[in-house]
């Protein structure tokens, strides 16, 4: 890993592999085109074992029109190493700074991980508060069911999605990494369904959701990580959605109704 921007000190950290990529069943990135990089602002091993992230990447790889990306938070020993030499934050991909990503996408699965957001949009060199960001910084998009409320996190968004994805990803990517200064393409963003745009104003926002588990929305050909993950094994989404609804469970409230994959579908 000579190349490697941590390679001096990926002998200094605990579990190396989750700063160096090339896992099985891992593809070259789509170079020339829009460069996107999704992020799961915690480590490695809970990062890969999260499925929401899994499938917005399959499908915008799927689409064939983005160089997509992955990033993870590092875990505190060596995020001390890169604020003490001055190191940027970097894909697994290519190992290329993700502040020079058209846009960074965080799936945000709780309210737990609001602080470390905060941190790795500092760790790219960017102004903490959107409106402060300069028109060449990426656009910075939030998602995932830690945004029940998006309030507390809007003043740092550029964008923020609301529910599911799938059927609007490919439509939302290619807007926000497309041509454009940024409040044209955040303007343009702001008429697909479930999008709220922090600076344009609070305007009332549909939470949205995939009417069926589509089979190509189905990840088949997962990455096998070369670290221990805490989920340690290939997922088959069969159903999403609780029968039982229970009005205290936010998952319960977030996810309905309940969808089914036919069984031949899931084999």
């Amino acid at each position: 890993h000579s190349d490697h921007p941590y390679g001096r000190f990926l002998n200094c950290v605990s579990r190396p592999q989750q700063y160096t990529g090339g896992e099985w069943n891992l593809e070259a990135p789509e170079k020339g085109k829009p460069r996107v990089t999704l992020v799961y602002p915690d480590i490695y091993e809970l990062g890969m074992s999260n499925f929401g992230l899994v499938i917005l990447r399959h499908i915008l790889l799927s689409s064939g029109r983005f160089d997509v990306r992955r990033a993870f938070s590092p875990a505190p020993d060596m995020d001390e190493i890169l604020l003490r030499e001055n190191l940027d934050w970097v894909d697994l991909e290519e190992y290329d700074p993700v502040r020079l990503s058209r846009v960074v996408g965080f799936s945000i699965p709780s309210e737990a991980l609001y602080t470390n957001v905060l941190h790795l949009i500092a760790g790219m060199g960017l102004a903490l508060r959107a409106a402060d960001r300069q028109d060449d910084s990426p656009i910075i998009l939030l998602g995932g069911g830690g945004l029940a409320n998006p309030l507390p996190l809007s003043p740092f968004a550029d964008a923020i999605f609301l529910g599911e994805i799938e059927d609007r990803g490919v439509e939302l990517f290619e807007i926000l990494a497309g041509r454009g200064s940024r409040i044209d393409r955040l303007k343009r963003a702001l008429e697909i369904p479930g999008v709220y745009i922090p600076a344009l104003g609070r305007n009332p926002v549909e939470i949205q959701r995939t009417e069926n588990l589509r089979s190509d929305y189905a990840p088949v050909r997962q990455l096998v990580p070369n670290s221990r993950v805490s989920q340690d094994r290939a997922v088959v989404e069969i159903a999403r959605g609780c029968t039982r609804g229970c009005r205290f469970c936010q998952a319960s409230q977030l996810y309905r109704p309940v969808r089914e994959r036919p069984p031949d579908e899931a084999i």
